[in-house]
């Protein structure tokens, strides 16, 4: 993968002017304005209801090999910090046949795909995060600042390795919510 801009959890031997350049350089995460549809989540989500958890995007499409490569890192980090990270996929078509909510649906299905999902239909989002190819990965911490973008596949220990670091940290500043969210499954709905 290519970094942008990786900012780990500062180090202990940091100067204090350090840390305040690297605070002010975080910006803001916007809001999730353009998804046209939420699924694998009881009701829409904002950035609002993430504060206190640490929140990795996944800028995907579905017919992109490479963010299908992509899902089952995914799934290990979801699985090893159930209680700190949320995942949310923002799938950004490339091509008009996947704008659709219906087949993005058929797509979380096929891949047991157990995040919540927003179609970007008109890459809003897409643009509002300034990203530019799939798939692309914005990570996202407690108090709703962005931290790191990476693009590519083969992540995992890359994320891994920050939230090692930066559970405990959040943790300890008192910032990391350690409630699941409300989710209903897209997979569980088709079964029944």
């Amino acid at each position: 993968g290519n970094t942008q801009a990786l900012a780990q959890v500062p180090a202990e031997k940091s100067t204090a002017q350090d840390k305040e350049k690297a605070k002010a350089e975080k910006v803001s995460a916007p809001d999730f304005e353009g998804g046209v549809a939420w699924l694998n989540t009881a009701k829409p989500i904002s950035i609002k209801d993430l504060k206190g958890k640490i929140v990795l995007l996944d800028f995907w499409t579905l017919c992109c090999i490479n963010c299908i490569h992509t899902l089952p890192d995914l799934a290990k980090l979801e699985k090893k910090y159930a209680n700190e990270l949320v995942v949310i996929g923002v799938h950004s078509a490339k091509f008009e046949n996947e704008k659709e909510t219906e087949s993005i649906r058929k797509a979380i299905a096929r891949y047991e795909i157990k995040h919540p999902v927003v179609n970007d239909q008109d890459n809003e989002i897409w643009r509002a995060y300034d990203v530019h190819s799939w798939p692309t990965l914005v990570l996202i911490n407690p108090a709703g600042k962005i931290v790191g973008v990476q693009t590519g596949e083969d992540n995992e220990e890359l994320f891994d390795a920050i939230l090692k670091k930066g559970v405990p940290y959040f943790a300890a500043k008192g910032l990391l919510k350690k409630s699941p969210l409300d989710l209903k499954l897209e997979v569980a709905a088709a079964d029944q």
